[in-house]
């Protein structure tokens, strides 16, 4: 991982920098890698000609990050709906804060998935989601399937002493973004749904406590791995890193969900399992 130090790993980094200036940014944008332009494109401090750069870009990542960027203006918005690839324009159908004549507009996508997830989002919005919908609990726990496999298939590959040093980073930065946005997805669908709608009697005040300093641990080895430069350390944080997300799964499942179910009612519960249908992947 070394000699990305310098180059292509300290491309993504500032690419998703909070005080990457716009030149920075632009010049970024521009990147033959793909990882690194779609971290431009999940940039809130991307400027609105980069953004819009990034909307026609080549790759399908690029352009979902777009939809999914809360600063993205509305104008390229309303070109994403339009986008050729489904994938764009299932991830825009799946925002909350996507403007409301896009998502009527998705409602009526040719492609029946897209269709069918712009027209939960409006019920959503309108406060009526389908009682069938999945809830935060399934999503979060599925998280930790999907996280599981991928770590694991990573340190196969850092063990691996042919495979590509270069490979083996964007594969990383593949993996642990898919960390991040579960650890923010947690945080947004459920922790901080709880903070904002109902009181916090104390055993479940000291869970979410428990479980905020739960995901600074590993946001920080995530961000220890980013920013490793020494290739004979790697796989021992992978291994740590895996042992902390194995915790994580532990406490999540079996500690804060059944004490966020014994005290929120049926309509509380009812009412945050929406967030479900108001995710973005930022």
């Amino acid at each position: 991982m070394k000699r990305k130090k310098t180059g292509l790993h300290d491309e993504y980094i500032r690419a998703g920098a909070a005080d990457a200036t716009a030149d920075e940014l632009s010049k970024l944008a521009n990147s033959e890698v793909v990882a690194v332009r779609r971290r431009v494109a999940e940039n809130e401090r991307t400027p609105k000609d980069v953004l819009l750069l990034l909307a026609r870009d080549s790759a399908p990542d690029v352009r979902i990050a777009i939809a999914l960027n809360i600063s993205t203006d509305a104008n390229i918005v309303v070109q994403i709906a339009c986008d050729e690839c489904e994938d764009v324009r299932y991830f825009l159908a799946s925002t909350s804060y996507t403007p409301k004549q896009c998502l009527l507009k998705l409602a009526d996508d040719a492609n029946p998935h897209v269709a069918h997830r712009a027209k939960h989002m409006l019920f959503a919005l309108d406060g009526n989601a389908d009682e069938q919908a999945a809830s935060v609990f399934a999503v979060l726990a599925d998280d930790h399937v999907k996280l599981e496999e991928q770590l694991k298939s990573l340190l196969e590959k850092s063990s691996a002493h042919d495979y590509d040093q270069e490979m083996l980073f964007l594969d990383s930065v593949e993996v642990l973004d898919g960390i991040r946005r579960h650890l923010e997805r947690q945080r947004r669908m459920c922790i901080e749904w709880i903070e904002g709608h109902v009181p916090v009697p104390g055993h479940l005040r000291a869970c979410l406590e428990a479980s905020a300093n739960d995901r600074k641990e590993i946001t920080d080895c995530v961000v220890d791995l980013l920013m490793s430069d020494d290739s004979s350390e790697y796989a021992d944080k992978l291994q740590l890193l895996q042992k902390q997300l194995r915790e994580h799964e532990y406490f999540t499942e079996n500690k804060l969900f059944p004490e966020i179910k014994e005290h929120l009612s049926s309509d509380e519960l009812a009412l945050m399992n929406q967030g479900v249908h108001q995710t973005d992947d930022r």
